[in-house]
């Protein structure tokens, strides 16, 4: 719940708002194309490397206390989710131009890369390196990812056959917003009061920082 009326973030480390800047521990996602498979179909060994990479998610060890520590984690392991990002990119890629592998294995792959996402995110936050996202206003517009893969399609031939795809997903994710407003407004404040706390403890950490 929380996830689904959460303000949208990116998967890479922002930058630190003051001081010395720190190296970012992860970068950016890779974008669709990459590790493409347009004119071949993934061979079998290939899929299970992208298996492979994905499931070393399962692995991570346990997150340290101290935010020095939170750093070194995250500057350690960064590797391995990056890694798991192309993979995922790739099976993506595979089932996009030839259904291989199938929608349900990508699926899958895609759940456990976004819940490392997420951890990572939260690190980050930890460690005072990316400012804590708000939750969503449940007063916001409707049906915001419909519009923006309508953007996406006049924006260019490779949008237009992309946004195909990602538009009837896309207003599937809009419905069920729609339908829990309600339930987003519930719990706006409680979930506000979280984001407060997070701020405070990325401001925290921040601060520690500026004083080494």
């Amino acid at each position: 719940m929380t996830d689904a009326i959460r303000a949208n973030a990116g998967t890479g480390l922002g930058a630190k708002p003051t001081g010395t800047a720190k190296k970012p521990a992860l970068t950016a996602a890779p974008s669709f194309a990459a590790d493409s498979y347009r004119g071949t179909p993934p061979t079998a060994a290939q899929l299970e490397t992208h298996r492979t990479s994905i499931a070393a998610l399962a692995d991570l060890p346990a997150v340290p206390r101290s935010v020095a520590d939170k750093r070194a984690w995250l500057e350690a392991h960064a590797p391995i989710l990056q890694a798991a990002q192309k993979a995922l990119s790739a099976m993506e890629s595979g089932a996009f131009y030839h259904k291989t592998p199938g929608e349900a294995v990508v699926g899958e792959a895609r759940g456990q890369v976004r819940k490392a996402e997420r951890k990572f995110q939260e690190v980050e936050e930890e460690a005072g390196l990316r400012a804590p996202i708000g939750p969503a206003n449940p007063f916001r517009p409707l049906f915001g990812f419909s519009q923006n893969v309508k953007g996406l399609m006049g924006s260019n031939p490779f949008g237009a056959v992309l946004g195909v795809v990602l538009l009837v997903p896309a207003l599937a994710i809009d419905l069920m917003d729609a339908v829990t407003r309600p339930l987003q407004a519930v719990a706006y404040p409680f979930l506000w009061g979280k984001h407060k706390v997070d701020q405070l403890q990325y401001e925290a950490a921040t601060r520690a920082d500026e004083k080494k």
